[in-house]
Order: C-alpha cells, then sequence, then structure tokens
C-alpha cells in the first residue's frame, strides 16, 4: 500500500484507512486542542476524568 513509512497495510486497531488520513485526524485534534486550551469547563470535565 503506498503512503505508508513502513509499506504494510493499516494494522487491525487503525481507525484510519491511510497514514495519510491517520495524520489529518491528529492534526485537526490538535489544531481544536489549542483553540479550547483556554476553556475552564472543559479543563474541569479533563480535570474530573484523570482523577477517577
Amino acid at each position: 500500500m503506498r503512503g505508508l513509512a513502513h509499506g504494510r497495510k493499516p494494522g487491525p486497531h487503525c481507525d484510519h484507512a491511510s497514514h495519510k488520513a491517520q495524520g489529518s485526524t491528529i492534526r485537526r485534534y490538535i489544531i481544536w486542542r489549542n483553540k479550547h486550551a483556554a476553556d475552564e469547563y472543559l479543563r474541569r470535565v479533563v480535570a474530573s476524568a484523570n482523577a477517577a
């Protein structure tokens, strides 16, 4: 399969069709996370989830 650095198909635990799709999802998440970094409600939710 083209586009994969290791030349193999994605593994069974991979939600992405390709390495490019996975990279795109990671980039979108990082952009979202940076935009919401100052969200106090989100910080409280994450803090309570980490405490559990």
